[in-house]
């Protein structure tokens, strides 16, 4: 299956400034434009328009001979292929011209389907980089470096999105000097042609497009959704002067498209009329001139916080934002701007991570709009609330050396996010050979004693600005004193230890332990986050006949299926809960709330048919009814009440199992409490709609490969 990486799209807001079309245009409108040209039949001859198949499937004749005068009087309309969309024609000169064992330059930043496609048909990308530091400059000198004996393409945008800079002629000349060097194609997308401001140069030197520079290989794109005010017709058009690449680009475009919406070509052909289509951009170059000034007077009434190159094409620009001169976290400002303000921006990191602390802005809408998403002010009040890429984050983590708390750690030190990382340990276990393998990852290793002075235990936690508890299930009330001196020092967010499923009271006694915990946490006022993860994957891995995930098996679990199976519950690889964990305590918007973080749903006869396709072999199917599995959990309880050792002494660990796993069975197989729609219920967030774009952990065929591999070791209990 094709990979691609996760698409971010913009979505509705009420300030919306991150669309970068024009503000668009009804038919109407065009009518009223240039009228008297032959048009006035126009809506008659659309309405009889018969809705079959065009007689030329390449596109209408005039149409295309209309787009090919944009580009050069020589350009043969029959080098003119339309599509459905701009993004289309871009997919469709890949599919035609790229493939495995190519080698692509692309131009960075820039829009992502531009960078995402080659790599996803099998092709090697290059980044061929904008300087920051240079006006968002390009070296020719490092394109010329990028250049391999299998290089087949280079991609540029012009003008650029999301920058809003413009490639020159003398730019454009260069590259194509380099590329006719090693007979290498040139392709452009030009989405945003002919939108280039006056007062950025004189507008007699307009950079021309890369297909009327006298290099036959190159290819240009564009469409009717951005500078012409139509993105609701869905017209976009590739052109080349090589017949080599048309009727490839023709090839590939029968497989993904047959033929243009005649409907749409019309209108199309109506609106690119020479004075109708010269109306239409004149019109949207002086409004988003005019949106430039607004925002470049912004921008210079809190320069101490944001700042941009002023863009000289294309309905938009890229904002820095900083505090202190430290670049601010653009994911969080442009959620919280939503979310709080009703803001809709573009985080510079959907560009890419390199472009973390920029924001792209539209230049399209009418002034007045644009005014009012600024004035909300809330760009400069949620700005400072916003953690800066590169602050360090303090974070204690009680018990980092179990198996939840290595993962936990393990997600804090891999982490985008800049955490410092101190293991609260028990003093006797401080120069143990886990914690010095700590201490060699630069953890720091501190040694407590909750019997000793509550002074001392503040003192140890000045400075944290998170404390985690991974604190096993039979100690959970030894999270009391550490609530009390968290409290006392300050701490901004205590995480208890949960890391497994919801559930209501009554259910789970160990959940009853923990909301009494979360009890104790509210009653002292201190900031907390409930993390729950659902079930481990490392809890039920079923044996299969060649023995291949015995090394892995619980032993001490029942591995029955309960009931028919079907029940399905949230489930996560122990090993990527400080993943998940890194990325909520990262973000104010989970601060006094429950959230659900997992990886997949699934039920039991999921887990047993996931072994059975990785292995290829059948595990053994037992069941336990929800009676047999009440009474399991009535008959090991009643044997722990009546035992003289503790419950987690060794004669006790099987009845223990019996009871804690009995329970969480019956709540997650029978009850459905370990759900996203149930947590939702109790008030939790769904971390996935937090955090939509972030990359999940390993699924269970992954981990079920590993295990048959002879690696991924289970939840083994010693």
């Amino acid at each position: 299956m094709v990979k691609l990486e996760f698409f971010a799209v913009d979505h509705s807001a009420r300030h919306n400034l991150a669309h970068t079309s024009a503000h668009p245009v009804s038919i109407s409108e065009l009518e009223s434009i240039a009228s008297g040209e032959d048009y006035d039949d126009f809506l008659p001859s659309l309405l009889s328009q018969p809705l079959d198949y065009p007689a030329d499937f390449a596109g209408l004749p005039p149409l295309r001979k209309k787009i090919a005068k944009l580009y050069s009087d020589n350009l043969p309309f029959e080098n003119v292929l339309t599509t459905a969309s701009g993004s289309l024609a871009n997919f469709i000169v890949f599919y035609a011209l790229i493939g495995p064992g190519d080698h692509v330059i692309v131009t960075s930043p820039g829009y992502p389907q531009l960078q995402a496609v080659p790599g996803s048909l099998g092709a090697e990308v290059s980044y061929w980089k904008a300087k920051a530091h240079d006006k968002w400059s390009f070296d020719p000198k490092e394109l010329e470096g990028l250049i391999k004996a299998n290089t087949k393409m280079i991609v540029i945008n012009n003008p650029l999105n999301p920058l809003g800079t413009v490639l020159s002629d003398t730019e454009l000349r260069k590259i194509i000097e380099i590329a006719s060097e090693h007979s290498i194609i040139v392709f452009s997308d030009e989405i945003y042609r002919p939108t280039f401001y006056p007062s950025a140069g004189d507008e007699d030197e307009t950079p021309p497009s890369i297909i009327s520079l006298g290099y036959e290989n190159t290819i240009a794109t564009c469409a009717l959704s951005k500078s012409y005010s139509l993105a609701g017709i869905r017209i976009g058009w590739l052109a080349s002067h090589s017949r080599n690449i048309i009727e490839l680009c023709d090839n590939a475009r029968a497989y993904c498209l047959i033929t243009t919406s005649q409907l749409d070509e019309r209108v199309a052909d109506f609106a690119l009329h020479s004075k109708r289509s010269a109306a239409i951009i004149q019109r949207n170059i002086l409004q988003a001139e005019r949106n430039k000034f607004i925002v470049q007077a912004f921008i210079d009434k809190y320069p101490n916080i944001c700042s941009w190159v002023a863009p000289a094409g294309a309905a938009m620009g890229f904002i820095k934002f900083t505090r202190e001169g430290k670049l601010v976290d653009d994911v969080t400002l442009c959620q919280v701007l939503h979310e709080e303000q009703g803001v809709l921006l573009v985080p510079g990191t959907c560009f890419g991570k390199e472009f973390a602390g920029w924001v792209r802005i539209g230049l399209g809408m009418p002034s007045d709009r644009l005014r009012e998403g600024l004035e909300v002010n809330s760009m400069v009040s949620q700005h400072f609330k916003i953690k800066m890429v590169g602050e360090s984050i303090t974070v204690g983590v009680i018990g980092a050396t179990g198996k939840t708390g290595q993962s936990v750690v393990d997600g804090l030190l891999s982490s985008d996010l800049d955490f410092v990382v101190t293991s609260f340990t028990r003093k006797p276990s401080v120069g143990s050979a886990a914690n010095q393998k700590l201490k060699d990852r630069g953890v720091e290793v501190s040694g407590y004693d909750l019997e000793g002075p509550k002074e001392t235990l503040v003192a140890q936690l000045r400075g944290i600005e998170v404390l985690i508890s991974c604190i096993t299930w039979e100690h959970l009330n030894q999270q009391l004193p550490w609530i009390d001196a968290a409290k006392t020092a300050g701490v901004k967010r205590f995480v208890p230890s949960e890391w497994v499923g919801p559930a209501p009271r009554g259910v789970i006694d160990i959940k009853d332990q923990k909301l009494e915990i979360l009890g104790a946490i509210q009653r002292a006022g201190l900031p907390y986050t409930i993390i729950d993860v659902g079930c481990w994957f490392q809890v039920f891995i079923p044996k299969i006949p060649s023995g291949k995930s015995d090394h892995a098996h619980m032993k001490y679990i029942d591995h029955s299926i309960v009931g028919d199976g079907n029940q399905k519950f949230a489930m996560t690889d122990m090993t990527d809960v400080g993943k998940y964990v890194a990325q909520i305590i990262g973000d104010d918007r989970t601060l006094n709330r429950r959230v659900l973080a997992y990886t997949e749903v699934l039920s039991m006869n999921d887990i047993w048919g996931t072994m059975a396709k990785i292995s290829g072999e059948e595990p053994p199917r037992n069941y336990v009814s929800e009676a047999e599995l009440h009474q399991i959990i009535a008959t090991s309880g009643t044997r722990l009440k009546e035992s003289s050792e503790s419950a987690t002494h060794p004669s006790n660990i099987m009845d223990i199992a019996q009871y804690n796993m009995g329970q969480y069975r019956l709540s997650w197989c029978v009850r459905g409490d370990n759900t996203p729609e149930y947590a939702d219920y109790l008030g939790y967030l769904d971390f996935w709609k937090v955090f939509p774009r972030f990359e999940g952990g390993r699924t269970l065929e992954q981990f079920f490969q590993d295990i048959v591999n002879g690696g991924s070791p289970g939840y083994i209990m010693e």
